[in-house]
């Protein structure tokens, strides 16, 4: 059965509730009663109304749940109600958390239960949970609200005050003096006097202080700022925050710029030395001296390693060395924006988009394939490293990010800057997400320095890895771990389109059509929004509100092809003249019947091979999955034409090789190309059209010299690489006995393409020069049918030149005009005997 429909019911209008009302309301998989959230007597009314409602959410005050509860329970005796305080409190379901979006997963899953289920006393309900390797919502960090900022910021410049006052007391000789200008031996004498006391300083307005400042830091808003989030990192460590606090002051307040210049007897300096730091810390804390806090800071290794601070980030510097917040840190705690710590151009350029609502598109089944994977391989091991191998690139991605919660994703190729890595790593450290890190080059000189790293990040990275015995060479002595994932199913690729086409609000999923889409374009699960992206784009041209099959297949089909080679020209396909009828696009092919069916039946085998071979278990019987076919005949026949004809009535793009530049005089690097089109190719589902193909597959020779040695590999590997390759490739020659032999043999077609007969060619005419406005009533195309035994091609060019001229004389298309283009083709041809037939014309 489908599932029931739901509301939202609040007892005021308020935010939250009307947030949660448009969100479910973009969700797939429920369908909303009413778009705005209703009151408690509307609600009763709708109960009424529809008995299929079983569920609804309750958003109100929280000491208006139990009234409000029971009044809709009264209403509907059965009714399953999750409730939300809008004002704090717990949610009725458990959860540690609840964000929004897991109690709308809660609210479909319970929309998609049978009426008896929701019955069943002590029923078991699984949701989407949080856990690293569990299947969860697409959650996003809220970023901190400005005032949480400032509160906290204020604490913290609270006791900066109260350390550095505490510290004036003793360093205040005469009121009258200017600091940092005039300094005498009596001065300077009684101040060393009054500076040994600083172990027996008051220190009672500093600890309370600090104690406010804790109050603040322990409050449950203050939970997601950074510098909560440093205090962690830190254990908490009094010393070390205290530190951090002193050197933070300069930074939010101007005041401490002037005042730890006067302390430095030099009025140009902003920053605390480490020294002054010691002093300050001394002077606000009870019965310690300056040089102990300074053995005591030597032996900050956590807060040395997190590099928060300039100057004490390695060996401990002079006591005068200054002490300043790390830059992009410091954006960081005053932004509470994540992104600022890996905000220069070079560490951005090592980051990927986030993976997480890429995950979302993989079936619960290979999310749980996944985790079991992780499990059995981890099990009871400590690691420095997890390595995802296996799977394809696009898919180990989005099962990388199923394992972790909201992950930091970085690309590493063999330039990439060290010091950007070294930004990231940290930025993964401070803000404590995990890192899954795709290795462009598994050769490259930074597998060491990511693991040297990472060492000490609360989670090993996760690296994708294409071929995880080279990185276990690379590094013997490192414990890694290595997770060997199957590849994804045909039945995988279909549910991540469906779920993909099901991402758009109100988008219904063509089970059929997801099919269709998964088995002819290979594309990663980690490309498909931006096919959704690109059919909506094209549904929005078209003034659609969402996309019909025809966008689908071309946002999928853009997608699959954004990284065509300039190795091969794309030609799109032509929309066919019955939208209705694929096979249409066949239409504008005029060949005897005999040919035309072996056209109509390499679109069969195109379309239906996925079924026939996997499904049916037909694969078995053959070494290549793809379909080749060769279209042979005089040049103008229409090989080309129909192989476009083909491309368009498949709704795919047609890759025309250039022969030019995949043939290279360097040895290898013709096999290197070849490779390059038939993988671009087979992703983007295109079909592959080898114009002239004799040029490059032609017959092997006997060795007589290296150039014969080399001619004879390349036609191997071509070979070769035809049996691979997993879609539509058509050769097209003029002469198909200089074809090779091994190659003619694996062909699943062979197409002769004669020239036109009388009644084609007529055939020919009229599709190339169509009744309309443009033509004259008078013209009679059969005389130059009948009386003229040239190609399809030549008509064309003859139609096309009779169309230009009749232009010039801004008139329709008349029997003067066609004349004179067929004259000027006929010489250009050099088929001097067939102007005898526009003589007798003309006379």
């Amino acid at each position: 059965m489908g599932p029931s429909s739901t509301f939202v019911v609040t007892t005021r209008p308020d935010r939250i509730a009307n947030d949660l009302a448009a969100q479910l309301a973009e969700h797939p998989r429920i369908q909303l009663k009413r778009a705005a959230p209703a009151t408690p007597t509307e609600a009763a009314a709708l109960l009424a109304e529809d008995p299929g409602i079983t569920v609804v959410l309750l958003a109100c005050l929280e000491a208006e749940i139990v009234a409000t509860l029971g009044g809709l329970r009264q209403a509907r005796p059965g009714l399953a109600v999750v409730c939300v305080p809008i004002d704090g409190g717990v949610t009725s379901v458990t959860l540690p958390d609840p964000s929004r979006i897991e109690v709308i997963e809660i609210i479909s899953t319970l929309l998609n239960l049978d009426t008896a289920q929701l019955d069943e006393p002590g029923k078991l309900l699984v949701f989407p949970s949080r856990g690293k390797t569990g299947t969860r919502a697409v959650t996003t960090r809220p970023e901190p609200a400005r005032e949480q900022i400032v509160a906290l910021f204020g604490a913290a410049l609270d006791w900066a005050d109260a350390a550095t006052g505490a510290l004036l007391d003793l360093w205040n000789v005469d009121a009258d003096a200017t600091p940092g200008f005039t300094l005498t031996w009596d001065s300077l004498t009684s101040w060393m006097k009054r500076f040994v006391r600083i172990a027996h300083a008051p220190t009672s307005h500093a600890d309370r202080a600090y104690q406010a400042f804790e109050a603040a830091l322990n409050a449950p808003v203050a939970g997601t700022l950074p510098l909560a989030r440093i205090a962690e990192l830190l254990d908490r460590d009094p010393l070390a925050i205290k530190l951090l606090l002193i050197v933070l002051a300069p930074e939010l307040d101007i005041r401490f710029h002037r005042l730890f210049g006067a302390m430095h007897d030099d009025l140009g300096r902003r920053q605390p030395s480490i020294a002054l730091a010691c002093a300050i810390l001394a002077a606000a804390i009870a019965g310690a001296l300056p040089f102990e806090i300074r053995v005591a800071l030597a032996g900050l290794e956590r807060l040395r390693a997190l590099k928060l601070i300039e100057g004490f980030d390695g060996p401990l510097a002079g006591a005068d060395a200054p002490l300043r917040i790390e830059p992009a840190v410091l954006d960081w705690m005053l932004s509470g924006d994540d992104r600022s710590l890996t905000s220069a151009p070079a560490a951005r350029a090592l980051l990927q988009p986030e993976a997480e609502e890429v995950g979302q598109l993989l079936t619960a089944d290979r999310r749980a394939t996944v985790a079991a994977a992780v499990r059995r391989a981890t099990a009871g091991r400590s690691y420095a490293a997890l390595l995802l191998t296996g799977s394809e690139p696009g898919w180990l991605r989005a099962e990388a990010a199923t394992l972790a919660d909201h992950p930091l994703c970085l690309s590493i190729g063999a330039h990439s800057d060290a010091a950007a890595l070294a930004a990231a790593v940290h930025a993964a450290r401070l803000t404590d997400r995990r890192l899954i890190i795709s290795l462009d080059d598994e050769r490259s000189a930074h597998w060491g320095d990511i693991l040297a790293l990472c060492a000490d990040l609360a989670e090993p990275p996760i690296i994708i890895a294409d071929n995880a015995a080279r990185l276990l060479a690379a590094a013997p002595a490192q414990p890694l771990t290595v997770v060997e994932l199957p590849p994804p199913t045909n039945d995988d690729r279909r549910a991540a389109v469906a779920m993909a086409i099901a991402s758009l609000p109100g988008g219904a999923v063509d089970e059929r059509l997801a099919a269709e889409l998964a088995d002819r374009f290979r594309l990663p699960v980690d490309r498909m929004l931006d096919a959704v992206t690109l059919a909506r784009a094209t549904a929005a041209d078209a003034h659609r509100t969402l996309p019909d099959a025809a966008d689908w297949r071309a946002g999928f089909r853009h997608a699959s092809g954004a990284h065509l080679p300039s190795l091969a020209r794309r030609l799109e396909p032509l929309p066919c003249p019955d939208p209705g009828d694929a096979a249409s696009c066949l239409d504008r092919v005029i060949l005897p019947r005999a040919q035309k069916d072996q056209l109509l039946a390499i679109l069969s085998h195109v379309r239906f091979g996925r079924r026939v071979l996997d499904e049916w278990g037909f694969g078995t019987l053959l070494n290549a999955r793809g379909v080749s076919a060769l279209f042979s005949g005089a040049s103008g026949t229409g090989k080309t034409l129909a192989a476009q004809a083909i491309a368009s009535a498949l709704g795919a793009d047609l890759y025309v090789v250039d022969l030019a530049r995949i043939v290279s005089k360097y040895i290898g690097e013709t096999e290197k190309n070849l490779d390059t089109v038939f993988d671009e190719a087979e992703r983007a589902g295109a079909v592959l059209l080898f114009d002239e193909a004799d040029a490059l597959f032609g017959k092997r020779s006997s060795v007589r010299d290296a150039h014969d040695r080399y001619a004879n590999i390349e036609v191997a590997y071509l070979l070769q690489r035809m049996e691979l390759f997993d879609g539509l490739a058509i050769l097209t020659t003029n002469h198909p006995e200089n074809i090779d032999q091994a190659f003619t043999r694996r062909l699943r077609f062979s197409v002769d393409f004669p020239k036109p007969d009388a009644a084609a060619r007529r055939a020919i005419w009229e599709l190339s020069i169509p009744c309309g406005p443009h033509r004259d009533p008078a013209l009679d195309l059969s005389v130059f049918a009948r009386r003229l035994n040239i190609t399809g091609g030549s008509i064309r060019q003859i139609a096309l030149h009779a169309a230009m001229a009749a232009a010039g004389n801004d008139g329709p298309i008349a029997q003067g005009h066609v004349q004179a283009a067929t004259r000027s083709e006929l010489v250009r041809l050099g088929a001097f005997t067939e102007l005898n037939a526009i003589d007798e014309r003309a006379a």
